[in-house]
């Protein structure tokens, strides 16, 4: 998984205390050392407060990985309700995490909406085409590839989520 760096300055930028949680020395490292962001363990968030947590850890993933479905990669009572969180786990759309940060009043954004935001990105870099917008396309693209392994829980979660894969308290 990786985590933008563009958007972690953009965030830092705006006076926005953020972090990128992660394996040691992972992606989350690398992206957040340029943007000025913090990164580090999932024990970092219970040290200190951050106005948007990004999870880049496989834990809550389905896919593989069946001892990490239904996990959060940190104790929620961490959370305080004001936070933005962000998931990069696109498998489940709708994360343990994000329905717990959900609960307790934060935004949200799903790995799904992240991974096709990037996808557009990449597109318009690749082929210089500004004239077409891709995101409608990749996003429903996408949805109907991920929607064969979404469970009913993620069927109910999805009909309360806007279409652009965020939740906006």
């Amino acid at each position: 998984m990786g985590v933008p760096t563009g958007e972690l300055a953009q965030l830092v930028e705006r006076e926005l205390r953020v972090v990128a949680v992660g394996d040691a020395g992972g992606g989350a490292a690398v992206a957040a050392a340029p943007a000025g962001a913090r990164s580090g363990p999932v024990d970092i968030i219970g040290e200190q407060a951050f106005d948007v947590i990004i999870n880049a850890t496989p834990v809550g993933m389905d896919a593989g990985a069946a001892a990490e479905a239904g996990r959060t990669p940190f104790p929620v009572s961490w959370l305080r309700g004001d936070e933005l969180v962000l998931d990069m786990i696109y498998r489940p759309r709708r994360t343990a995490l994000l329905r717990a940060a959900e609960e307790l009043g934060c935004a949200t954004v799903e790995g799904l909406e992240m991974f096709v935001r990037q996808a557009a990105a990449q597109y318009r870099l690749l082929t210089g085409d500004r004239g077409f917008d891709p995101l409608e396309t990749i996003r429903g693209a996408a949805a109907a590839i991920l929607s064969h392994d979404r469970g009913a829980d993620d069927q109910a979660d999805a009909q309360t989520t806007s279409p652009d894969g965020t939740n906006r308290v």
